[in-house]
């Protein structure tokens, strides 16, 4: 091809097919449906729930037992407290539901920014654009629990 067929050729267009709208399948749907119901669940029940004053043994008002570590040591486990923070939150009471578990505020915190994002998108059936629900919800995740652990680990200091 000579230099002058090449100034006069037409330019190439590239054409790129649109990707299809990735959409989840039923398992996909019923597994964050699931995940959005249990979220409900869990903040519909903590707000019935009043905070234990001591700062854990909230969660005997569902009938479960105490915590075996505490009955058994006299220690607190990384989730004690946890279900008192959550009743504390759900009251409104950030400080004393920091005060109860850290670890266990955060959670609850997640808990409430997560819920009607999980249930849009169980809806919806197409997840978020870039994954980006899934990337801060385990990023939230890991926070939490390590929140909750430096604090077990600093109670067992004390």
């Amino acid at each position: 091809m000579s230099q002058a067929n090449l100034r006069t050729a037409p330019p190439v267009e590239l054409h790129v097919a649109a990707r299809p709208v990735d959409r989840l399948n039923r398992a996909e749907r019923l597994t964050i449906g699931g995940l959005a119901a249990t979220l409900a669940g869990l903040l519909i029940v903590g707000t019935w729930l009043s905070p234990a004053p001591t700062g854990m043994g909230t969660h005997q008002q569902l009938g479960l037992p105490p915590c075996t570590l505490y009955f058994l040591v006299g220690m607190r486990c990384p989730g004690c407290g946890m279900t008192t923070s959550w009743a504390y939150m759900l009251e409104g009471r950030l400080v004393e539901s920091f005060q109860a578990n850290s670890g266990g505020a955060l959670l609850c915190l997640m808990a409430i920014w997560a819920t009607p994002i999980t249930m849009w998108l169980a809806y919806r059936g197409r997840p978020t654009a870039n994954g980006w629900f899934s990337y801060y919800a385990a990023i939230g995740l890991v926070i939490s629990m390590g929140v909750a652990v430096v604090e077990w680990i600093l109670r067992l200091l004390n």
